[in-house]
């Protein structure tokens, strides 16, 4: 997308943050309430693309209580959950601002131009362990600023990176990716050869990472204590907080995500590759179905090689109609 149409949106949207709320399988109840609208026969919803939500464990019960063989948004409402986790959501940009700057290999867009991003960002309730365990001082270990998150005063849990169309009413979701939890795995393998590596390795008393002493046993602690919730639900939580997004803030009532292979070939990506399961599983976890094509308004303005893809039929993207 464009610079000022990236730049347009952000105007337009409440600033600062918004609070976003997440427990496991939330995103199915999103989805599902979503196409039940006001209510559809259960018989009918099996039938459907939704029919596996039915299945879920948050589901499953309510689903099982209905007598009259209708399933109702509201009938959903008991599936929240008391204590959710809390984050933060704010907005950035990713890309060139003008369009004979664009590096496909640099910035990974499909196409020349702009990235809008939703940051999902953690909220006080992680960070308050965090400063009290890790002790970074003036460091982000576990951050880098080549990558898109928030600005300083959030810290950036996991992001998205869309190509939004307003003409067509199209967005693609161009990439979802966390630093955070991927740098911290890296500190915690860390931690654990300096608490139980040979000697000469347990002589050292910190984990030295990306500008932060950090004690082993306090890294560990943080690892397993208090990102553990945050690991099991980020991909879950940042994919449902861009299809509300999309979907209530801009309007956007259809929407795509990369197939892993035609994926990395449009956005250059070679070397060390994005996780398969960010564009397999998860996107068919949300009911996305696999198409051979492509987004309209990327056929309109094609690259050289969204054509050679297009000539070989290799074309493959996930939509979602919401």
């Amino acid at each position: 997308m464009e610079f000022d149409a990236a730049k347009e949106i952000i105007a337009c949207l409440p600033r600062g943050r918004t609070l976003f709320y997440y427990f496991p399988e939330r995103y199915a109840v999103y989805v599902l309430s979503r196409f039940l609208g006001a209510g559809r026969p259960i018989n009918e919803v099996k039938a459907s693309l939704y029919g596996k939500l039915l299945y879920r464990p948050a589901i499953k019960s309510v689903v099982a209580a209905r007598g009259d063989g209708v399933l109702r948004t509201e009938d959903l409402a008991s599936c929240y959950a008391v204590q959710p986790e809390y984050y933060l959501l704010t907005l950035g940009t990713w890309g060139p601002k003008k369009r004979h700057q664009w590096n496909r290999y640099h910035y990974q867009t499909s196409r020349p131009g702009m990235n809008l991003v939703l940051q999902l960002n953690f909220s006080s309730r992680h960070n308050k362990p965090y400063r009290d365990l890790i002790r970074p001082g003036g460091a982000r270990p576990f951050e880098t600023s080549a990558h898109p998150i928030a600005r300083k005063g959030f810290h950036t849990l996991a992001w998205a990176r869309l190509d939004i169309d307003m003409q067509t009413g199209e967005a693609l979701i161009e990439e979802i990716q966390t630093d955070w939890l991927r740098f911290a795995a890296i500190a915690k393998s860390k931690a654990q050869v300096v608490l139980f590596g040979d000697e000469m390795q347990r002589a050292f008393e910190t984990v030295s990472f990306n500008g932060a002493e950090i004690d082993p046993k306090a890294m560990r602690t943080y690892f397993h204590h208090v990102l553990d919730t945050h690991i099991r639900i980020w991909d879950e939580a940042m994919l449902t907080a861009v299809v509300d997004f999309l979907a209530e803030e801009i309007g956007i009532r259809r929407v795509y995500m990369h197939d892993f292979d035609c994926g990395c070939r449009l956005k250059g990506i070679n070397g060390r590759l994005p996780p398969r399961s960010l564009y397999t599983k998860l996107p068919s976890r949300f009911c996305f179905t696999k198409i051979v094509g492509s987004p309209d308004f990327m056929a309109a303005n094609p690259t050289r090689t969204f054509k050679t893809l297009a000539r070989a039929k290799s074309l493959r993207f996930w939509k979602l109609d919401i």
